[in-house]
């Protein structure tokens, strides 16, 4: 960061992988772990040193990109709750919670879409919650820690055993269950849920351990064992776990500048574009819908006063508004709560164009005029046709490029997100 009236902001990713990529916005890769950032960041700081420049660690962010979420173990208290008593899934999901961004009390259900909202985005900035609402959030967000080493744990269970054998784990609530195959139930249990530890049941000693599934038994690493359904599947999830931990750990990572810490950032605006840590596009697409939303509301003004027809300004609405709307959404992926959105945006602006709004009638029914009538009244088309052909636009530019049909005859690894990415959206 070079000292001065310019301001420059350099960026740092960190996708999801067992190496660590490291890209900086304007420059080649550079290593594939946070000591070689680190080496890199060094390294720029005594170029500029040399020649008579300094880093500026105060504007310098970066932000880590782990990736998308992998759906892997539940939390421990969720966990729990299957065997004791306590509030089930239906019942958490009726509560109202306060959120702590915001403070606004909504419904548990729709905490994520509220995040997103213009509302919770103007007020977070001078939002500062309380400490009962920051333990609250801890707890839930509370997950398995990742171990930096594995714990071996050992127990008697006699072969006939009938009484229930409770888990060896501090915090761990399961128990075996009255069972004649109570040690087969409990290297099972450390398999589906203690995936990193060791279990070693004294009658029986120690087990071989599965090089993929982790279960502890004597047919294991066999080929009978691996070419069962059931290891196939648990393979899958112990990968997704393992990767889930290196993702908590790159969380970690801390970059300096001449020793002075550099600030982290969850979001960051590259090119005109939102980018968020998580690898979430709704944020990009809700900001879209902001900025094109105050556009159309000074545009359209201006239109309604000069006499316009709804066509003419359907078409000033694409050239201009609809633009802004959609600036990037040729690599969105977005869920289709965020759909919805775009979509009801882009129903309202026809309903303006065409002056078909939505209205209550004298006997107190609705009158709603059909989307499809409304939209062929002003010349457009839905909002999902647009976005697809603007996909269609780009993709005519990079299909005769090695790395897009290599994208594309990429199969998912076990492990990597369920995210739907770019290349495979139809």
């Amino acid at each position: 960061m070079v000292s001065g009236e310019r301001r420059e902001r350099r960026e740092i990713f960190i996708p999801p992988a067992q190496k660590v990529d490291v890209v900086f916005f304007g420059s080649p890769h550079t290593g594939t772990s946070t000591a070689r950032v680190q080496t890199s960041i060094d390294v720029i700081t005594s170029a500029f040193k040399s020649l008579g420049l300094k880093m500026n660690a105060r504007k310098t962010e970066f932000i880590l990109m782990a990736g998308g979420q992998r759906r892997t173990s539940i939390s421990q208290r969720a966990f729990n709750t299957r065997y004791t008593e306590g509030p089930d899934y239906n019942t958490r999901r009726k509560e109202r919670v306060v959120c702590l961004l915001c403070g606004a009390e909504v419904g548990r259900p729709s905490l994520k879409r509220h995040q997103l909202s213009q509302r919770c985005i103007r007020l977070r900035s001078t939002y500062v919650p309380p400490t009962p609402v920051r333990i609250r959030h801890r707890v839930e967000q509370e997950r398995t820690p990742v171990e930096a080493e594995a714990n071996r744990y050992e127990l008697s269970i006699p072969r006939d055993c009938q009484d229930q054998v409770g888990c060896p784990v501090d915090g761990c609530e399961w128990r075996t269950g009255p069972s004649s195959d109570a040690r087969s139930l409990m290297r099972r249990h450390f398999r589906w849920r203690h995936w990193k530890d060791t279990i070693v049941i004294l009658e029986e000693g120690e087990l071989p351990r599965c090089t993929r599934c982790g279960f502890f038994s004597i047919v294991a690493n066999t080929e009978a064992h691996w070419t069962s359904r059931e290891c196939q599947r648990l393979t899958a999830r112990r990968e997704a776990e393992f990767q889930r931990s290196r993702q908590e750990a790159a969380q970690a990572a801390e970059l300096f500048v001449d020793g002075q810490a550099i600030h982290r950032v969850t979001q960051f605006k590259y090119l005109g574009r939102l980018l968020d840590e998580g690898d979430d596009d709704s944020p990009a697409a809700m900001r879209q819908l902001a900025r094109a939303s105050e556009t159309w509301r000074r545009f359209n003004a201006v239109l309604s006063r000069q006499g316009a027809s709804a066509r003419t300004r359907g078409y000033f609405y694409k050239a201009v508004v609809q633009a802004i709307l959609l600036y990037g959404s040729e690599s969105w992926t977005l869920p289709e709560s965020t759909l919805r959105n775009l979509r009801s945006f882009h129903s309202r602006v026809a309903r303006y164009l065409t002056a078909r709004h939505i209205r209550r009638l004298e006997d107190g029914t609705w009158f709603c005029p059909p989307t499809a009538e409304v939209l062929e009244e002003a010349g457009l088309r839905t909002i999902d046709e647009y976005i697809q052909k603007r996909r269609d636009t780009i993709r005519s530019g990079v299909v005769a490029r090695p790395i897009y049909w290599e994208c594309r005859r990429s199969a998912t690894l076990p492990g990597q997100s369920r995210k739907v990415v770019w290349w495979r959206l139809t």
